[in-house]
């Protein structure tokens, strides 16, 4: 397990002030960079590539024309830090990933092989509204939209958490027996295999 740092928890906890809109201004500046890329991106066909390549030439381009100059003027370089990444880093950011890819791997075996339904039925669901909204928008419409979303609901959720609650609960109960009704009918009627072990 990774610990996070006083500056990784400092992070998360902006992170949560701005989708809760207690910092409006950076929640504000967060929106409207996000709508200005997608406008920049969807309405007036830029590509993504195309602008990051150029905004990195400036970047590569400025710097160099500074140090040029000042080493002709015999002036200070820019400072410009050398950036690299510590073995340690690198290791503790592998270490985490692994762990996260292999329980994702588990959960993928478990569904592949039958044993959890209850995850195949949403993982099923899931991919079945992707596939439905990917029909209707683009990538980045989507990725767009998901902003907007996590923008907007934490905060409706938060000022009206115990009506959204007492919802939930009705919803969770009825599908919970609707799964119910669905699993005595057909599910438990299924016949599997026995599923083999590695040894």
């Amino acid at each position: 397990m990774v610990r996070c740092s006083h500056s990784c928890l400092y992070v998360q906890l902006l992170a949560a002030d701005v989708l809760l809109w207690r910092k409006k201004n950076l929640s504000l500046g967060f929106l409207s960079a996000a709508t200005a890329l997608w406008v920049l991106f969807e309405w007036f066909g830029y590509h993504f590539v195309s602008v990051v390549s150029f905004f990195l030439l400036l970047i590569v381009v400025g710097l160099f024309s500074w140090s040029y100059a000042a080493l002709m003027l015999n002036r200070d370089q820019p400072p410009i830090p050398k950036l690299e990444f510590s073995d340690d880093v690198v290791l503790k950011v592998a270490k985490a990933l692994k762990t996260e890819i292999n329980k994702m791997l588990t959960i993928v075996h478990e569904i592949a092989v039958g044993r959890d339904t209850v995850r195949f039925l949403k993982l099923a669901g899931t991919l079945g509204l992707l596939v439905l909204f990917g029909s209707w928008f683009r990538f980045l419409t989507l990725i767009y939209l998901a902003t907007i979303a996590a923008h907007t609901l934490p905060v409706l959720y938060e000022k009206n958490e115990d009506v959204i609650d007492n919802l939930a609960r009705k919803s969770f109960d009825e599908l919970r027996n609707q799964f119910s009704k669905l699993d005595t009918t057909i599910l438990s009627k299924i016949p599997r295999g026995p599923v083999q072990k590695k040894e």
